[in-house]
């Protein structure tokens, strides 16, 4: 792996093309479930629909999400994540996560988001600490890497919010190129007992334009996939002097699917794609050059 993203950051200054590649995986929650999302909880315990200590949860409406406030329905589609954005302990985080890959190569990038809440802080006791919703990315190990947001909700009366948001985070992944890591958003409720409410998450996306080298090198004459169209099973050989080091496997939309590395290099390597069918494209480095090849998979 590591010696792919080498050979990106070495090719990526030379003739670049860009693509736009989505990260997010099911941004608008239209399977009417979370996966690949993951949700996790600090302070209370999910108290599941109707209640008002409610974690993160696909629905096609917030019906029976907390009570006291106006419903909230989904901005695209009909399906969006909804919390109840209270709890019972202070300290409270409802956590909605997804793991996902940072191109090595990053021109632009963008994260998006539609939200909305109603919050009733005349029901309660005096808020005094605001509540909040935060978008961080973080390291594979935990730790925070970068904020893309944060709201603060703290009017003393009714309080309703519906907007669609757009945050250039291009200057927020400098050092974090070429790594796995999660995006984490976080319906944070520091006191209890402060009024009633309901929020409302969808159409998320992150989108990168990834700088693609597209020079070919010696590599583009004398590189060879076969078969082609395939099952997914394909050999890659290389008829120059280069010794083929690594290759990278991209969706149409510029998604990097898998690597391949190879320590001891070597003219000819066999490979399985294991994808469904369709048009993938295949980035292959040697030594001193690099190739795009269009691979068909049946």
């Amino acid at each position: 792996m590591k010696k792919t993203l080498l050979f990106l950051a070495a090719f990526a200054a030379v003739n670049l093309s860009t693509a736009q590649v989505e990260l997010i995986s099911n941004g608008s929650f239209e399977d009417g479930a979370l996966g690949p999302w993951t949700i996790a909880a600090v302070g209370s315990t999910d108290g599941g629909p109707t209640s008002c200590t409610e974690n993160w949860r696909v629905q096609s409406n917030s019906f029976d999400v907390c009570g006291f406030v106006d419903d909230i329905d989904p901005t695209d589609g009909s399906f969006a994540a909804y919390t109840s954005f209270d709890g019972n302990t202070e300290n409270t985080e409802w956590i909605l996560e997804q793991m996902i890959t940072i191109p090595a190569t990053i021109v632009a990038a963008d994260f998006s988001f539609d939200f909305a809440a109603n919050f009733d802080f005349t029901l309660g006791a005096e808020i005094t600490i605001p509540r909040q919703l935060r978008i961080d990315l973080y390291r594979m190990d935990g730790t925070p890497f970068s904020n893309f947001w944060l709201d603060d909700f703290i009017d003393p009366v009714g309080l309703s919010v519906s907007y669609s948001e757009t945050v250039d985070v291009s200057g927020l992944l400098s050092g974090i190129e070429g790594q796995d890591a999660f995006i984490r958003i976080t319906a944070s409720i520091p006191e209890v007992a402060t009024g009633p409410s309901k929020a409302m998450l969808d159409n998320v996306s992150f989108i990168v334009d990834d700088g693609l080298s597209v020079d070919e090198f010696s590599l583009g004459t004398t590189l060879s996939v076969s078969p082609n169209p395939s099952n997914g099973a394909f050999t890659l050989t290389n008829n120059g002097r280069d010794l083929i080091q690594g290759v990278s496997l991209y969706d149409i939309t510029g998604k990097r699917l898998k690597d391949w590395t190879f320590n001891q290099g070597g003219k000819t390597h066999t490979l399985n794609a294991d994808l469904p069918s369709g048009v993938y494209l295949l980035k292959v480095f040697s030594e001193s050059s690099a190739a795009t090849k269009k691979l068909i998979i049946q």
